[in-house]
């Protein structure tokens, strides 16, 4: 009788303990949330800025392909073509457009309170920039252009965490880093001085230029944010002809050109550089005996962009109006 009791009580602990360790497995665990310590605005704003360095008209655009970042591990991928022309030979005014691609993939620190991950965002964007204008002729070869900009665009949001997020996690700006969409407008405006020299032998551009532009979330966006971007450049290029070289009845040019710009507004801190310098080198053809609308000459550089945290060497095609 003793063992059987023995045997009785056994069982009944064991079944207890059995009961307790199912119980702990069937229970839920607690969702964890991270964040951004601004949250979604801010991770909002941050986007919205970056894509203020696409918006922006820049003479000297190309196609720029970052690896990463020197000091951050960011990516960046950015792309924009346009440019700008007077429609009516004897008019003052003056036209101008611009459109790109971009895509930035900063690394974001999220925490819960207890402990950090590293996102790997992904911010794809496009925008197109319109402006007008009016030249007001200061001397011989000399125009002082003041425009007003208008931008429209895009963003879209993914993330990848450094270490694996249970689906269940949550937090605003986590959220908005797994599928946030921005829409965005910007309104500005921009001061250029310009210099054009043409001679036979010779033509040479120069532009200086300070563009402002505000900008602001609108539309259907996940979130309510706004941002500054404004950026000085000085852009300089010059064109010879080859030789005897001729295509289409008009020679064939070289071209070089150099550009640098300083970033003042909130695209400077998204991207972690505040200047990008420029140098290119390339050839021109003459187009307008093709009967191309609009297009005077095409040309294709190769050129190489530097800030203080990248390098990057780039390929470009070119219009002029």
């Amino acid at each position: 009788m003793r063992s059987a009791r023995v045997f009785s009580r056994d069982f009944w602990l064991a079944s207890l303990a059995i009961a307790a360790a199912l119980s702990i497995a069937a229970t839920p665990a607690r969702a964890q949330s991270f964040d951004n310590p601004g949250g979604e605005e801010a991770l909002a704003s941050e986007a919205l800025a970056a894509w203020g360095f696409l918006a922006l008209p820049n003479r000297a655009a190309r196609f720029v392909s970052v690896s990463r970042f020197q000091s951050s591990g960011d990516k960046l991928w950015s792309g924009q073509i346009g440019g700008g022309l007077n429609p009516y030979e004897t008019s003052p005014f003056y036209v101008e457009l611009y459109g790109g691609f971009q895509r930035f993939e900063p690394v974001i620190t999220l925490s819960d309170g207890s402990s950090t991950v590293q996102a790997n965002a992904e911010w794809r964007s496009a925008s197109v920039t319109g402006g007008f204008g009016w030249d007001f002729e200061l001397a011989e070869n000399w125009t002082l252009r003041p425009i007003v900009n208008l931008s429209y665009g895009k963003i879209e949001a993914e993330a990848e965490t450094s270490t694996p997020i249970p689906p269940a996690s949550s937090g605003t700006g986590l959220n908005f880093l797994r599928n946030g969409e921005l829409w965005a407008t910007g309104y500005g405006g921009a001061l250029e001085l310009e210099y054009k020299l043409r001679e036979a032998a010779r033509e040479y551009d120069f532009f200086l230029r300070h563009t402002q532009m505000a900008i602001k979330t609108t539309g259907d966006s996940t979130v309510s944010a706004d941002a500054d971007a404004s950026a000085t450049s000085a852009w300089f290029r010059a064109r010879y002809p080859i030789g005897n070289w001729q295509a289409y009845g008009r020679p064939v040019r070289s071209v070089w050109q150099v550009g640098i710009a300083a970033l003042h507004g909130d695209q400077a801190d998204a991207l972690g550089f505040d200047w990008i310098a420029s140098a290119g080198a390339g050839i021109e053809l003459d187009v307008e005996n093709t009967g191309l609308p609009w297009v005077k000459r095409t040309r294709l550089m190769f050129g190489v962009s530097k800030s203080e945290e990248f390098e990057a060497y780039s390929v470009g095609f070119g219009l002029s109006f």
